[in-house]
């Protein structure tokens, strides 16, 4: 049988891999940096869904998701 996924848990998933796929991947200094705007994810994230949560979209421009370290906002 399979599990049926909530409605938030699948609107998070998607704007964690968006937000992710399109990442710009800085080699030098091993980190991931965010390139989209609130307002591109919010809109992004619409066209799949038809409510969106708001707060699912915290990500803010040149944030820092990952790096080297272990300092980055998704680790």
């Amino acid at each position: 049988m399979v599990h049926k996924h909530s409605e938030i848990s699948d609107q998070r998933r998607f704007i964690k891999r968006l937000v992710t796929e399109s990442a710009f991947q800085d080699r030098q200094r091993s980190e991931t940096v965010n390139i989209l705007s609130r307002d591109a994810i919010i809109a992004s994230a619409s066209q799949a869904f038809e409510f969106i949560l708001p707060g699912l979209a915290n990500y803010e421009r040149g944030e820092v998701l990952t790096d080297g370290r272990g300092g980055g906002s998704m680790q």
